[in-house]
């Protein structure tokens, strides 16, 4: 049952009477298909390997962790006694405080607009409670700080900065009048607009 290959070639009458000449195209396509598979599974390899460089995946970053000390991505860190792992951070839980705030200040004797919008944030979920339901206490006492803030100051990084403490210690006395303990962690202005 085994043919050879002159048995396999069939006879084709051309248009003009003649054969057909035998192609010989098929193995170089098969060879031309393999080649381009070929190179786009070293081109995937070549991909993996360099995302894993550059990543810091693989042994040898955990090989280097052994070597400084540091436990292995698989070893889990140890409880602490506060249910959490130790040397882990708690999460961290924000609060939008009501949408921008819009507030006009006088500059010597221009009339000046401030458009900040606030959020809180806090490592406990239940001050989030808190905040909700005294917002009207905080959003007021925001908007008598922002309105009493002078161009001069404010326009400054520094002064940004000394904005974002003093809201924060208003945040946080409300807070620890209603929770107990100030438990706002921080204040961060997500835009902040002086026209």
């Amino acid at each position: 049952m085994a043919e050879t290959e002159e048995d396999l070639d069939l006879d084709v009458e051309e248009a003009g009477g003649g054969k057909a000449k035998k192609k010989k195209g098929g193995s170089n396509k098969i060879l031309i298909i393999g080649l381009g598979v070929g190179v786009g599974i070293l081109v995937i390899a070549l991909a993996v390997v360099l995302t894993l460089m550059l990543t810091g995946g693989g042994s040898k970053s955990k090989e280097k962790a052994a070597e400084h000390g540091a436990p292995a991505a698989e070893e889990a860190p140890a409880e602490s006694e506060h249910g959490g792992e130790e040397g882990a951070k708690p999460a961290a839980f924000y609060a939008d405080l009501g949408g921008p705030f819009t507030v006009n200040f006088e500059d010597d004797t221009t009339i000046r607009f401030l458009q900040i919008e606030v959020k809180v944030m806090t490592k406990e979920e239940k001050v989030l409670d808190v905040v909700e339901q005294n917002l009207p206490v905080i959003r007021n006492n925001l908007v008598m700080l922002f309105s009493g803030q002078e161009y001069k100051v404010i326009s400054s990084r520094e002064g940004k900065e000394e904005l974002r403490a003093q809201a924060k210690a208003e945040v946080q006395k409300v807070v620890e009048k209603y929770y107990g303990k100030p438990a706002v962690e921080e204040v961060y202005f997500i835009s902040f607009v002086i026209q």
